[in-house]
This record gives structure tokens, C-alpha cells and sequence, in this order.
């Protein structure tokens, strides 16, 4: 299948541009494909105001271009070809141009000579397949471009054809976008990529409203209106060519290839709200009753059909006004949207208000653009997610220092929050600042506190980041999920909860219609429940998984050889962070214990915590004691410690804490404890730190999948937080 991508003029502004253009073709575009392209930054502009004066200056610009090419013999041929133009130009200067669009068409035809002759390859000049007569497209135009296109990788002019006599003639201003979908619809091509200065269509003009941000997916009669409304990303005529049950319109950026865009097709997306946009230069006009042809060019007519919203004046007392307008599907203005929509409009003058076509938008007419914070506060209500996280310590911090400033522009962090004090600022909280905002503004903390900052919250998603490893906190889940609050979970406890709680929550879930994601409660950032979500899909039946699921006592195994005492390891280990405050959380085997049953759920087996057998490393008169006896009486788990080391080393084996789980006739088979191991095992050498998860199921009986990397620390865990923020965030797209 064929793709048309298009390149606009901002693309294509010098000759660095051009370079860069040339080498996302190479990386984008195969043969069959066609590349339209518009005239070089502002040079329709200059064409329309071009003098036999400014004719030098032009030519200056346009041979400043020209240095993309390090071809001589290319540079010689495009400097001839435009010396010939601009004799031309300057001939018909001196006598009067008859027809503006054929100096308009220049502009096109250089930048297509320039960027063929670049990647070496063929152009097209689309006056010799698009006819146009009276600014419409005739039907001819196909079958004119299905017998000129070739196999091989084509550029061709935008904006351009001709008129049945063969005189130049245009699509008029950003008919370029026109031109692309022309042709693609002419060559039932696969898609069209329109590559621009942004980085796809936003919930609302990015360089008028900090905090919007790209939709990767629009559906096409959602972005057929919000042109309609003034998008300065689409014309209006753009999509009318298309065939968006079987073609697709993608925005790109140029100058950031990889940032994803939007996607346009026949597609629903999720969700009802897509963009609020606004713009000035609307008029309400008194039309007569003969005026049907301006009211089919009207935003909104009034009852009664004597006023109409024009983008254009019309008649003596045309009163200008401003548009701001909600878009998106199945619109109401009942709806807690278009209450917000008319409270902000009220401030702004309310004229009129009036309802797109399909429900497909809700516009405002208004004296005057409100303040530019009611309208970042109204994005918020019906775009941002608010966030609040809770636990600052390790985990926390990391993801507020490292991750959460890359998603400043979807997030609002307006709330942080530890088991002692908390802050809250609906006017939110910069991430870069965020321990001295907690030290200088954090108040005690209350029950009920964190539930009542989130029903206060003007913002149209709520999303609770869990990283601590709180009981209490993991059974207030189910609240917070009633009350519309998604959550990111690093804490293990609501997964590793009683049946009865475990059950209760996946009830609220489905109930509520909000979504958990607990991605790293086991392995932190290894794709292990993901794995086994993937092979369950696929039809795939879990036999049994094991493994080494803490880091914390991998690391203390794979350095126990005996040389230091293990109490040693012990000390130096949570000297360096790798262990809980009290290292007896980790070394009870409970914290593996709780992964374990964690996967033996998302597997589908019914499983309570009483039915796994744990090795606890903890002697049973160290267990009850305070944290601080336990450190003066660490050397007392050397003994018993010693003696396994030494029992495994006579057979010839290693020493590891594993944990297993397996499906077997009469039941489940599920332990953590110290096991020796031959050396050669795939649990015996690892890098200290690690987890590793052994998966077998009826696909990977004989040859388990071995997922296996850092399963602990901050940095990770932190990081796959951050994925699961991200599959929120693309859940809510």
C-alpha cells in the first residue's frame, strides 16, 4: 500500500530543514510512496507581495536553499531552472500579471525540484493532474494522477493545479494538507502523514495554555469539527478526501521525528472530551431570509433563522465576538463539562450558546476571551490529572525528581502526603521544588484528609500513587476507587490481602470503572505479571513460576561465602539502603512470600498467605524484640546460617533463597525458603541485587521463560511507576 506524507513550509524553512526533511523520507517513506510538499517558510508570502524590487531578495533566499545539496552538477542544473523562473517572473513584472496564481505556484515548484534533486529522485507537478475549476476539484483528477504515478518514490507540489485551459490554479491558503489527502484519496492510499512544527493536535493551543498536551488518537468526525472551529492544525477540507473507515491522517512533528503525533481515522476514542479551543474574529450578523448560503457557512444560527455566527462580517451591524468551544463526542451542555464551559463563558460575556452538529461540540459566543487562568483552570476541570502521592521516602522521591516532571504537561501533582503530615494545592505543586514546598507548607495529617482533597479537586482525572507499604493504606483502596480515584500501586499488600478483601477490591473495580495498576509489586520494573498476563491471553495455561523475588536477599546470598559472617552482610547491606529499616522485614521471607502469591493470583489460583510454607531467617527469640536489641544480637543468625553454607558447599552446591510455585494433582505446591542448588542452575549466579523469575506453562514447559534483572531500588521501581502512570495515561487518551 501506498502512504503520502507532507511536508509544510515551516518544514522546509532553510536549508537545514531540507536536510532534515530528506532523511526522515529515508527513514518513512518507501517506493510507490509521494511526498507533497509546500513552498520553502514564508515564500507564498513573499510571491504575493513580490515587486520587480523585492525580486532579488527572493532569488537570494531561494539560492540560500541550495546549499542542502553538495551535488554540483545538481546545484548548476537548479540554479539554471531558477534563473529561467525568475526571467520570467521578472518579464511578467514588468508587464502585468494576469493570473496571482501562477507567480503562486512557483513557490511550490521549487521546493519540490529542491527536495527531488536531494533524494534523487522524480517530482510531479500536480498541474498536470489536478484541475481545478471555479475552486473546485474535478473528477478527472484521478485518473489523470493513476496514469502518472509510478512505482517509485515520488515528490509532488501542493497546493497547485490547473484549470481545464491548463492555467495555474490553487487550493488557496493550507491547501497543501488538501493537496495530500487529494491525492491519497486519488490512490486509495494507506495514510497520510502531515508532518508540521507541532507535535499533533493538543486539548488546546500549547502556545496559548501551558499544561495541554498531544491526543495520539482523534476520531475523524471529532477532528472534521474542531476544524471547522479554527484549528490552526487543520483545514477544514483536509479530511473531506479521505476515507477514514480505511485511511488514516497522522500528525507529525518534523523537528521531533519520535515523539509519537495524532492519529486520526473512523476510530472512537475513549473518551467524550477531545479539545477546548477558541477564536477570535467571529461575527453575529442579521441575515435576511434569503441568506440560506451564509447559513450553511454559520458556526450557529440562531432560533428563527435571522442571526448567524460568520467568521466573517456580513452587513452593517455585525457585532465581533469570540468563539470558545468544548469538542468532542456526545456533548451536553447538562454535563459537568458544559456547566463548566458556561460558567467560564459567563465571565467572558455570554452573547449565545449553541450546540455543534451531532453533539460533536458546545460553542460559546462571548464579548471577550476570559482570563488566561480561568481558562487553564477549565483545561484542568476537563482535561489534567490531578495526582497525589503518598510515601516520600526512596521510591517517592525518585519518581518525583526523575519521572514526574516529564509528564508536567498531563499531571498535576497537588498533593504529597507520608504517614505524618501532608500538602495540598489545588493551584499544584512543581515537582522540582517538592521537598521544600513539603518542609515549609505540610500540615499534620488527618484521617479522612486524603479523601476530601481529592473530592475538592477541579481536575477532570484523579490518580493516588501508593509507594508505601502500609496495610492501612492498602484497605482504604476500595474507598478511593468509589470515589473515582485511579491508582498506581507499589505497595504489596492489597494484592496479597485475604481472598475476602483481595475479591472486594476487583468488585470495586469493575464497578467503578477505574483502573490499578501494581505493576511493580513484584520484580519493580521487570515485565513479570505483564509476561504472565500475555501468555494467559494467548491461551497459554500456568503450570508453576519460581524464582529469587528479593533483592535484598539475593544480594546477601550471592556475597555469603562465608569469609564474612552473615551478620556482617547484614550490617553492610542496610548500611548501603539495600535493606528495610528493620532488616528483619526482608529477612522473614514474608516480602517474597507476598510476590509469590501476588503472581499465584494473577494466574488465577486462589490462594491465602496461610497456605504458602516461608523459611523465616529470623530465629523465633529474635522475631518479638525492638529493632535496636535485634542489631546488638545480629551475630546469633551466624550459626545456624553457617551451618546450611556448609551443608550445601558438601554436596557441591550454592546457597539461595528461592521461592516456588507449583500446580500439581492435588493442588498447589507454594514455598519460599533456602534451597541448595547446583552451580549451574540458572537461581546460582546472579548479579547481586537481582531478581529472576522462572515462568512454565504448557507453552514453556521444557524450557521456561526466565525474566531476570534489578528487582529492588528505588531507581527502578521508580521507573516502572512511571510505565504504569503511562498505561493510565494511555488507557485515558
Amino acid at each position: 500500500m501506498r502512504h503520502i506524507h507532507k511536508f509544510g513550509g515551516s518544514s522546509l524553512a532553510d536549508a537545514h530543514c531540507y536536510k532534515q526533511v530528506a532523511a526522515l523520507v529515508r527513514r518513512h517513506c518507501q517506493k510507490g510512496d509521494l511526498v507533497v510538499v509546500s513552498a520553502s517558510g514564508d515564500t507564498t508570502d513573499l510571491l504575493l507581495a513580490l515587486t520587480i524590487e523585492s525580486l532579488p531578495a527572493l532569488a537570494q533566499h531561494q539560492r540560500g536553499l541550495f546549499a542542502a545539496l553538495e551535488d554540483l552538477d545538481q546545484v548548476a542544473r537548479l540554479c539554471a531552472a531558477l534563473d529561467a523562473d525568475l526571467d520570467a517572473i521578472a518579464q511578467a513584472l514588468a508587464e502585468g500579471i494576469d493570473n496571482p496564481d501562477w507567480l503562486l505556484a512557483f513557490g511550490e515548484l521549487w521546493s519540490a525540484r529542491l527536495l527531488a534533486a536531494l533524494l534523487d529522485v522524480a517530482y510531479l507537478d500536480a498541474r498536470d493532474f489536478l484541475v481545478i475549476e471555479g475552486g473546485l476539484v474535478q473528477p478527472q483528477s484521478a485518473q489523470r494522477l493513476q496514469a502518472l504515478a509510478s512505482q517509485e518514490l515520488t515528490v509532488v507540489t501542493g497546493f497547485i493545479g490547473a484549470d481545464s485551459k491548463g492555467q495555474a490554479r490553487t487550493l488557496g491558503r493550507n491547501g497543501s494538507d488538501y493537496s495530500a489527502t487529494l491525492v491519497a484519496g486519488f490512490l486509495e492510499a494507506a495514510s497520510v502523514t502531515i508532518w508540521t512544527d507541532v507535535t499533533g493536535i493538543y486539548t488546546a493551543d500549547p502556545r496559548k495554555l501551558e499544561g495541554a498536551y498531544t491526543q495520539s488518537l482523534l476520531a475523524g468526525n471529532v477532528a472534521t469539527e474542531l476544524a471547522r472551529l479554527g484549528s490552526p492544525v487543520l483545514h477544514p477540507r483536509t479530511l473531506t478526501a479521505l476515507d477514514l473507515s480505511r485511511q488514516q491522517l497522522i500528525i507529525r512533528c518534523t523537528f521531533a521525528p519520535d515523539e509519537g503525533g495524532t492519529r486520526i481515522s473512523a476510530e472512537r476514542g475513549n473518551k467524550a472530551l477531545s479539545s477546548l479551543t477558541w477564536r477570535q474574529g467571529v461575527y453575529r450578523c442579521q441575515l435576511a431570509a434569503s441568506d440560506e448560503a451564509l447559513k450553511a457557512q454559520a458556526y450557529a444560527v440562531e432560533p428563527g433563522g435571522r442571526v448567524a455566527y460568520l467568521p466573517f462580517p456580513h452587513g452593517e451591524d455585525a457585532e465581533a465576538l469570540t468563539l470558545l468551544a468544548l469538542v468532542g463526542q456526545g456533548l451536553e451542555w447538562q454535563s459537568p463539562a458544559g456547566a463548566a464551559l458556561a460558567n467560564v463563558a459567563q465571565q467572558g460575556g455570554l452573547v449565545h450558546q449553541a450546540k455543534g452538529p451531532d453533539g460533536l461540540s458546545l460553542i460559546a459566543f462571548i464579548r471577550a476571551l476570559p482570563e488566561k487562568r480561568l481558562l487553564a483552570r477549565l483545561h484542568d476541570q476537563l482535561f489534567a490529572v490531578g495526582v497525589v502521592v503518598l510515601g516520600l521516602g526512596n521510591i517517592g522521591g525518585c519518581w518525583l525528581d526523575g519521572f514526574a516532571p516529564r509528564l508536567k504537561d498531563r499531571l498535576r501533582l497537588y498533593g504529597l502526603a507520608n504517614s505524618k503530615a501532608q500538602l495540598f494545592d489545588l493551584h499544584g505543586i512543581d515537582p522540582a521544588h517538592w521537598r521544600d514546598e513539603f518542609a515549609a507548607r505540610a500540615q499534620p495529617r488527618q484521617d479522612g484528609d486524603l479523601l476530601a482533597a481529592f473530592q475538592k479537586a477541579p481536575f477532570a482525572h484523579l490518580l493516588l500513587l501508593d509507594l508505601t507499604a502500609s496495610p492501612q493504606v492498602a484497605k482504604q483502596y476500595p474507598q478511593w476507587l468509589n470515589a473515582g480515584i485511579h491508582l498506581v500501586s507499589a505497595n504489596k499488600q492489597a494484592g496479597s490481602a485475604s481472598l475476602d478483601d483481595y475479591d472486594r477490591l476487583h468488585v470495586t473495580l469493575r464497578q467503578s470503572g477505574r483502573r490499578w495498576f501494581y505493576n511493580t509489586t513484584v520484580g519493580a520494573g521487570l515485565p513479570v505479571q505483564a509476561a504472565i498476563r500475555d501468555l494467559l491471553g494467548c491461551g497459554d495455561d500456568l503450570e508453576g513460576v519460581g524464582g529469587i523475588f528479593s533483592g535484598t536477599l539475593c544480594w546477601l546470598f550471592q556475597n555469603f561465602d562465608g569469609t564474612k559472617p552473615f551478620s556482617a552482610l547484614v550490617r553492610e547491606a542496610h548500611a548501603k539502603g539495600f535493606t528495610e529499616p528493620d532488616p528483619r522485614d526482608d529477612l522473614n521471607g514474608l516480602d517474597a512470600a507476598r510476590k509469590l502469591l501476588i503472581l499465584a493470583r494473577e494466574a488465577g489460583w486462589r490462594l491465602e498467605l496461610s497456605q504458602l510454607r516461608i523459611d523465616n531467617l529470623v530465629p523465633e527469640h529474635l522475631r518479638a524484640i525492638g529493632r535496636e536489641e535485634f542489631f546488638d544480637r545480629l551475630e546469633e543468625l551466624d550459626a545456624p546460617l553457617l551451618a546450611a553454607l556448609n551443608a550445601a558447599r558438601a554436596q557441591g552446591k550454592v546457597l539461595r533463597y528461592v521461592g516456588n510455585l507449583r500446580q500439581e494433582a492435588d493442588g498447589f505446591r507454594a514455598t519460599v525458603g533456602l534451597e541448595a542448588l547446583d552451580p549451574s542452575h540458572p537461581f546460582a549466579s546472579l548479579t547481586p541485587g537481582d531478581n529472576i523469575f522462572a515462568i512454565q506453562s504448557r507453552y514453556y514447559r521444557e524450557n521456561p521463560l526466565i525474566i531476570r534483572g534489578p528487582g529492588a531500588g528505588p531507581h527502578v521501581t521508580a521507573a516502572g511507576v512511571q510505565s504504569d502512570v503511562l498505561q493510565l495515561l494511555a488507557w485515558l487518551a
